[in-house]
């Protein structure tokens, strides 16, 4: 008895994609997929784990293929990033929390490279640290370690950081 991943994998003929794909053909045009499929579609591309980047038109749109996803592909880790929540022109505080996942999806592909991440375009759209950069600025404190108090100050201020007098969250020091 065929399940049902092997039964999309038949009707979406993913293994003449995949070969598609692996031989650089791209990009290549699927059609006529709705709702549902898209995602189930999708899982069967990435099931031998295969690094992936989806790209959606909304945050709401962006956090249903997660959850899609998540169900379709339960052993693979699906990361959610978010676009920050302010535009350059507008004069208003940006919440600490997007960019505080948005730097931990940027750290778990450092750690991960076959992990998929789902965003809005709007996300990726965003300046970044270039790779490297970000990699100079990941860094870890253990107890017990040594350092230079003010080497570490100010590389978490050049880093983003916010220096004050009492720590009462994220970002601070």
């Amino acid at each position: 008895m065929n399940t049902l991943s092997q039964v999309l994998g038949i009707g979406f003929d993913i293994e003449a994609i995949k070969k598609a794909l692996s031989q650089k053909e791209w990009p290549q045009m699927i059609y006529n997929l709705t709702g549902s499929q898209k995602p189930a579609f999708i899982a069967q591309l990435f099931q031998q784990k295969n690094p992936g980047l989806i790209l959606t038109y909304s945050e709401e749109m962006a956090q249903k293929w997660v959850s899609d996803l998540q169900t379709w592909l339960p052993e693979r880790e699906i990361l959610y990033f978010p676009a920050s929540e302010w535009l350059p022109f507008e004069v208003l505080g940006k919440s600490r929390e997007t960019t505080i996942q948005r730097i931990r999806v940027l750290h778990r592909l450092t750690e991960n490279k076959n992990c998929i991440v789902v965003a809005p375009a709007l996300a990726i759209n965003q300046r970044m640290y270039s790779f490297s950069r970000f990699q100079e600025y990941t860094f870890s404190l253990r107890q017990g370690d040594t350092v230079d108090l003010q080497e570490l100050s100010q590389k978490l201020v050049t880093a983003g950081y916010e220096r004050l007098d009492f720590v009462d969250g994220k970002g601070q020091f």
